[in-house]
């Protein structure tokens, strides 16, 4: 684990449903996951600051919902249609059963 994070990370790319008072544009692809927060690509970009409410689909039995502010914004060239990558962090830290599911799901992939 890197020196800097505070929580492992799981490397688990699954889809995301991104709601706020923001772009129209409401889906995002998770890169990876903590317990205190996410990096997404994304169809549009989001400030920095904004509040999202976030719906990650760990699993098809699984889904993990979350309170988060976006804490980096930058464009992405080699990723497709995803053009721009978010950093977030989440409101409360996420409980053992989610990390467990977490952590499970990015070792099934």
């Amino acid at each position: 684990m890197d020196e800097r994070r505070k929580y492992e990370r799981y490397p688990l790319v699954v889809g995301s449903d991104i709601n706020s008072d923001g772009p129209k544009v409401r889906f995002g692809l998770t890169q990876d996951f903590s317990r205190n927060g996410a990096r997404l690509l994304t169809l549009t970009p989001y400030e920095v600051g904004m509040h999202l409410a976030l719906k990650i689909f760990i699993s098809e039995q699984r889904i993990t919902e979350c309170d988060a502010k976006v804490i980096r914004c930058s464009n992405v060239e080699d990723r497709g249609i995803w053009r721009h990558e978010i950093a977030v962090e989440v409101e409360d830290l996420l409980d053992d059963e989610v990390v467990s599911a977490l952590l499970e799901a990015s070792t099934d992939n």
